[in-house]
């Protein structure tokens, strides 16, 4: 049997194909603009009790022509809302208290683990088992959607860069109420009263530049320079969801924590931002996350890793183009419908996280300086189950461990992926172990977009106060 993938052709990387036998049939889906209506009634469905707290919402901006694109504003947001979802609990709260204390940790010249040591000590171990899950389709209410959707308008039609700002771009990266998994609460006003002054000046002046929102971003990124310190290190207590906006303005943690203050600053001033990440890096057992924005043109730009003030054009960026890495995603608010109706076709036991997740969008090919058009995988490296496999994962290793970084289903015998980069990990491929012929790819976070982070790790440079010197996250 042959199987094809796109890779890239920087430097070769030890990776196993982990196969699985499918039983049911994979189905395409439609295209991704059709059927809006009948997501949005799915949407609705899946609601319960809560269905008619959503048609509130469509009901409001259903009254007035004037408000034809909050009203598609609001459908999107709720035809994309099932599969968005956090936790809530008072140990979950207590863990979030490390984040603070953290900060006084690393002001005091000592290491995170005494933060560390002192939350677990007080609060015990951390599980997942004694929060309580729930869904944004179930929870959200027409007060806090709305509340949402007008602050986002309000500085979308405000600044003068949101002429710049097309309607797809706004919805996807300025109007979603969250950036993560974290618990909702309402940001958008204190952040915009907080940091919108900071814009006072390129708002007034003459310059074109205050019609472009990568200008205004390069204004917010050096007030945070000047203005505020970081914290940084890649200790945590334990695998734990977003922070949410109030903890992340403490400044300390890892770069997940750093990108999502830029991310609720950002689009409570009308600035798209998203973020990209990749799952593992391919020189260490950890992942990375970053901003990324857009200029007026639409040219994606990406903050730079050893200097957070700086903004890269992607196309250029040597840090992120050359680091060594497997997978780039860009988590979305929005779902892969496409995708959505592979996964649905596919057993539930055999997803991983990457492959239940369809809130992400591949961004590999954008910070990849070369591709491969396909890689061989011989008949000899294949695994000789009885069953013929139907979908494949690929891993790269992490600790000891394989952390499926990708997956594709397998038709006719061959398997097609998109653009995979490879920048140096190790120097072959393997074949099948017994724990993945076995089908044991567990993941201990179900967050498809922190997979990364759901291990405890240490930064070698935590011994210094940093200003961001180590800024590796």
């Amino acid at each position: 049997m042959i199987l094809t993938m796109k890779l890239s052709e920087n430097r070769s990387v030890r990776m196993a194909i982990c196969v699985f036998a499918v039983l049911s049939s994979v189905q395409c889906a439609e295209p991704r603009n059709s059927a809006e209506a009948g997501r949005l009634e799915y949407a609705l469905s899946e609601a319960g009790e809560n269905r008619k707290e959503l048609l509130k919402v469509i009901d409001r901006y259903s009254e007035n022509p004037a408000d034809s694109l909050r009203l598609r504003a609001a459908e999107f947001l709720i035809r994309n809302m099932p599969g968005h979802s956090y936790y809530k609990g008072e140990l979950l709260e207590n863990y979030l208290e490390y984040y603070p204390l953290l900060r006084k940790v690393k002001q005091a010249k000592l290491k995170p683990e005494v933060a560390v040591d002192s939350i677990v000590g007080k609060y015990g171990p951390f599980d997942m088992s004694q929060l309580e899950y729930l869904e944004d389709i179930g929870t959200v209410d027409s007060a806090y959607l709305c509340d949402n959707i007008e602050w986002a308008f309000k500085v979308w039609e405000e600044q003068p860069w949101g002429k710049n700002v097309s309607f797809e771009d706004f919805c996807e990266y300025i109007l979603p109420y969250r950036v993560g998994n974290e618990t909702l609460s309402s940001w958008r006003e204190d952040y915009y009263g907080r940091f919108n002054r900071v814009l006072d000046s390129l708002r007034a002046s003459e310059s074109p530049d205050k019609e472009d929102p990568l200008k205004a971003a390069q204004c917010i990124l050096t007030h945070l320079r000047d203005s505020v310190r970081l914290y940084f290190t890649m200790t945590a207590p334990a695998p734990l969801p977003n922070v949410g906006p109030e903890v992340a303005k403490y400044n300390s943690g890892t770069c997940r924590e750093f990108t999502d203050f830029l991310l609720y600053i950002c689009r409570s001033l009308g600035i798209p931002c998203a973020r990209d990440y990749m799952p593992v890096r391919g020189d260490d057992n950890s992942g990375h996350s970053w901003a990324v924005l857009w200029d007026k043109d639409g040219n994606a730009y990406c903050r730079d890793n050893d200097r957070p003030s700086v903004l890269l054009p992607v196309a250029a960026s040597e840090p992120y183009r050359h680091i060594t890495k497997g997978k780039v995603y860009r988590q979305m608010y929005s779902t892969d419908v496409w995708k959505e109706s592979l996964v649905r076709s596919l057993p539930a036991k055999e997803l991983t996280a990457v492959a239940s997740c369809t809130k992400i969008k591949d961004v590999t090919e954008l910070y990849s300086s070369s591709l491969a058009d396909t890689f061989v995988i011989p008949d000899s490296l294949m695994y000789g189950g009885a069953s013929l496999p139907a979908v494949a994962y690929l891993c790269m290793t992490s600790r000891m461990d394989w952390l499926p970084v990708d997956w594709t289903a397998i038709e006719n015998g061959k398997l097609e992926t998109d653009p995979l980069m490879l920048s140096g990990l190790f120097d072959e491929i393997v074949p099948f172990c017994d724990q993945c012929k076995n089908g044991d790819l567990s993941c201990p976070n179900t967050n498809c977009a922190d997979t990364y982070c759901s291990q405890t790790y240490t930064c070698t440079c935590d011994t210094v106060d940093t200003d961001l010197e180590c800024f590796k996250g």
